[in-house]
């Protein structure tokens, strides 16, 4: 019966101690809460806003009212450009302001009284609905005359606060700031077909290979391989630029400014298709969403990005040969053959290993330019000749200098049929370095002894 009391006792103290612990960790969580919002001129939860309500009348007059709903995680807009996106950055940093807002005291805690603070005109008015349906409406009244401070109250509470005039930079905003300024947005990854067609004579198509190895690039007359990332790049562009200004629905005579312009077309892995259309305006550069009718206007340096020809876009890469299967290198009639896995020249038994360092560069050499008609040459006969052979391809090279420009050369490479510009690197490739003469220096030093 003792051991039954004990127990009991021992059971008393054991819930009273985890009482006082609940307790005191209540306590600690309640006073970290309080402190947290000690000042603040509202307390909610930035995720808990579904809706904004915004109105302002300017300077100038003209009042502004502009309705947004939360999408998701996404905001659009409801009024004016209803269904339109929203400047979620924007957004986030004027709930951002609000939610952390701190006064330095009441000024009135009824409604009749805020007409002293101007808090009855229409100021900034922001009204915040949350997803139970409460809301939270923000005033902005009059500075005041003492300090970087102003005025502003909350409807529901009728409360009035001394707060800094930081808030009105945060929250007096126009309709062209709360809009999306991005001219589109996209996955690049799900890009397949890029289509510039608006200047006949510089139209391209460049495609993903269904393979997705790579991507073609053709126009009328030739199709090669792609440089991905040019590609990608216009892509990137038009995806990550936000407009400057905006014109919604734009009359005729300011679309006649885009039919001679660059235009470009974006197909994508799940079937959608966007039109660009890119034109410069006095000296502005503008896009035009067809599908939308909304032109945007753009970076003053833009048309960089995007006004790429055929041959900005091909693989710079020049050949394509297997250099580990080369058994046979002609240079300006010299000719070094592989045997034993030595390269060694036609007259010489001694070991060329120059040859390794040439085919290295030759593998990885890039054009600088490609010439669209073939090139004013000093001379029909060119500086170097080369021939690379494997055992089921001959590559036959030609190499030209170029005066007044000693670090590139002109190349002619027999596979493509084409001219181009490349590194003046290759040069130093086509011959032995020379040896130096050290027992000459050492007979100077000899004879200063």
């Amino acid at each position: 019966m003792k051991n039954y009391r004990t127990f009991i006792v021992m059971l008393v103290v054991l819930f009273t101690m985890a009482g006082i612990a609940y307790w005191d960790d209540e306590k600690t969580a309640q006073e970290k809460t309080e402190k947290k919002t000690k000042g603040l001129v509202s307390v909610f939860k930035k995720e808990d806003v579904i809706s904004i309500q915004y109105k302002r009348t300017p300077k100038d007059g003209e009042f502004i009212s502009v309705g947004m709903v939360k999408n998701g995680l996404e905001w659009k807009m409801l009024d004016p450009f209803a269904g339109t996106p929203a400047d979620k950055e924007t957004i986030d940093r004027m709930l951002n302001s609000l939610h952390t807002l701190k006064h330095s005291g009441e000024v009135a805690q009824s409604l009749d009284k805020w007409g002293q603070y101007e808090l009855d005109k229409n100021n900034n008015h922001i009204v915040l609905e949350m997803k139970d349906g409460s809301k939270q409406t923000f005033v902005l009244g009059t500075k005041s005359p003492a300090g970087y401070n102003m005025y502003l109250g909350i409807v529901e509470s009728k409360k009035a606060f001394f707060v800094s005039q930081t808030v009105e930079a945060t929250t007096t905003k126009s309709v062209f700031d709360f809009r999306n300024k991005s001219i589109a947005n996209f996955q690049v990854t799900d890009l397949i077909e890029l289509d510039s067609y608006g200047k006949t004579d510089k139209a391209f198509k460049a495609k993903k290979n269904t393979d997705s190895t790579g991507w073609i690039i053709a126009n009328k007359t030739h199709s090669k391989k792609a440089d991905e990332f040019g590609i990608k790049n216009i892509a990137i562009a038009i995806n990550n630029e936000n407009a400057a200004e905006i014109k919604d629905k734009p009359d005729q005579k300011f679309l006649k400014a885009f039919k001679n312009g660059d235009k470009v077309s974006l197909d994508f892995t799940d079937g959608k298709n966007l039109k660009f259309h890119f034109a410069k305006i006095g000296n502005d550069y503008w896009v035009h969403a067809p599908k939308e009718n909304i032109a945007y206007k753009l970076s003053a340096d833009f048309d960089k990005k995007i006004s790429k020809e055929f041959n900005d876009l091909r693989q710079k890469r020049i050949f394509e040969i297997n250099t580990d299967a080369v058994t046979e290198v002609v240079i300006d009639s010299e000719q070094y053959t592989l045997k034993d896995k030595k390269w060694i020249s036609k007259d010489e038994a001694f070991e060329k290993t120059f040859i390794l360092t040439l085919l290295a560069d030759i593998k990885y050499l890039d054009a600088t330019h490609f010439f669209d008609k073939n090139p004013t040459l000093a001379s029909n006969k060119p500086n170097h000749k080369l021939q690379i052979k494997t055992e089921d391809k001959t590559t036959n090279i030609h190499l030209w200098k170029i005066e007044n420009d000693k670090d590139s050369v002109i190349l002619w490479e027999s596979n493509t049929d084409e001219y181009l510009r490349t590194s003046s690197s290759l040069l130093s490739s086509l011959s032995e370095p020379k040896k130096t003469d050290h027992s000459a220096k050492k007979n100077k030093d000899t004879d200063k002894l």
